[in-house]
């Protein structure tokens, strides 16, 4: 596309290389005027394009060459994701510095969100190598079994679920209480780009799919046998009751030449849904027309999870459960995504007792897909609504009596 008056260039997902990204978001602004270059970015555009590059590599037999374009696949992969996470240096400085270049920050002119905002210079480097120990110990401690980062990152924080509190003993657990969330997102990736833990992408034969589980890396012995260091820098923490959201983060910059420096604003969710983030153009706002995304309802997507989870109980369990409303109703699902209750007597509670028979079976999985959602989501619009402080004791016993048969 070689037109001079390129306006936006907005990058749905994390584009597979910087080589590609620079080359992709030059085109805005080549006639000299202001544009504006959007990029929203998720982790999990990462698996998507390594989940596509291990399929390419197994699909030529695996071959020396394969391997290589695997590697080299990762290793771009990594720098974008580094490029994407990094909050606190110029955009234009790390985009050119990656080719080679010294671009001096204060030549930038507030065209990248991070001198927008005025973060850069800020982020002073900490050590958290006692946190990347605690992480590296957990997937240690779980051995050969696949554990997902969320499953990780949430006995890492000390979460009070269930199916978490059984790994109290572990050393790493609750050990990243006192950072944020997206720290300790943050962390991980940064674990996996050193090369203290890897991703094994899996293909899921019966549902379609990738997924990624957490392995020990190349270097992970060096953490602990070695003077190894782990710095980053860490987010402030948020007040108490404030709750933090994992965010899916979009960026724009004013771009001239060519040379562009993405996001300044930020969209929650890591799904495709697109909350409304206005990009405008360099000049006066009169002259460039707002470009507008709009939201898909936070209940909606775990509405839409939940009647999944739903099918597939019901396929599981075939032979006693002949229809998925005899577990939950279409309505009690829509209840539920709306409420967003976090434990199996809230649960009951809130669908109604006349449903126990299968939820006391059952309900416990609704209940960790809904904790799973608002850990990767954040706490829903309504939160502040939805405490739930009155427990049902004689469910409570009820709950414990049928665990125990």
């Amino acid at each position: 596309i070689n037109k001079p008056d390129v306006r936006y260039v907005i990058h749905e997902s994390m584009p597979k290389s910087m080589e590609g990204y620079y080359q992709e978001s030059g085109r805005a602004g080549r006639d000299g005027k202001p544009a504006k270059c959007i990029l929203y970015y998720s982790y999990s555009d990462k698996v998507t394009h390594e989940s596509m590059a291990v399929n390419d590599y197994e699909q030529k037999g695996r071959s020396q060459q394969a391997q290589k374009n695997l590697e080299r696949t990762r290793e771009n992969l990594n720098s974008m994701v580094s490029y994407c996470d990094n909050s606190y240096e110029c955009r234009r400085r790390l985009q050119l510095l990656y080719f080679g270049e010294d671009f001096k920050a204060s030549l930038c002119n507030n065209t990248c969100d991070n001198c927008q905002t005025k973060r850069t210079g800020t982020g002073e480097k900490t050590d958290v190598t006692g946190y990347a120990k605690a992480f590296v110990s957990i997937v240690v401690d779980f051995g050969d079994q696949a554990k997902s980062l969320t499953t990780l990152a949430k006995i890492f924080r000390g979460s009070m679920e269930k199916a978490c509190m059984e790994h109290q003993g572990m050393k790493g657990f609750g050990q990243g209480k006192d950072i944020m969330v997206s720290d300790t997102d943050r962390l991980y990736r940064q674990l996996v780009r050193d090369g203290y833990l890897s991703e094994r992408i899996h293909k899921n034969e019966k549902f379609g799919g990738t997924t990624s589980h957490v392995a020990l890396g190349p270097n992970s012995g060096k953490l602990f046998n070695a003077p190894a260091k782990v710095e980053m820098t860490l987010e402030q923490k948020k007040a108490p009751g404030k709750g933090n959201k994992r965010e899916r983060k979009s960026g724009g910059s004013n771009a001239r030449g060519g040379v562009d420096a993405p996001p300044d604003t930020k969209v929650h969710n890591d799904s495709p849904a697109r909350s409304n983030a206005n990009a405008r153009g360099g000049g006066k706002e009169d002259d460039t027309d707002e470009v507008q995304f709009v939201p898909v309802s936070y209940t909606k997507q775990l509405e839409s999870i939940l009647m999944e989870l739903r099918g597939e109980i019901q396929k599981d369990n075939a032979l006693t459960v002949q229809r998925a409303d005899q577990i939950m109703t279409k309505d009690a699902v829509r209840k539920i995504a709306e409420s967003c209750p976090r434990s199996l007597n809230a649960l009951i509670r809130r669908i109604g007792k006349d449903k126990k028979q299968y939820l006391l079976k059952h309900g416990q999985r609704f209940v960790d897909k809904i904790a799973e959602f608002v850990y990767e989501h954040g706490d829903p619009p309504n939160a502040e609504t939805l405490q739930d402080d009155y427990h049902d004791s004689d469910l409570e016993k009820e709950i414990a009596d049928h665990h125990a048969r």
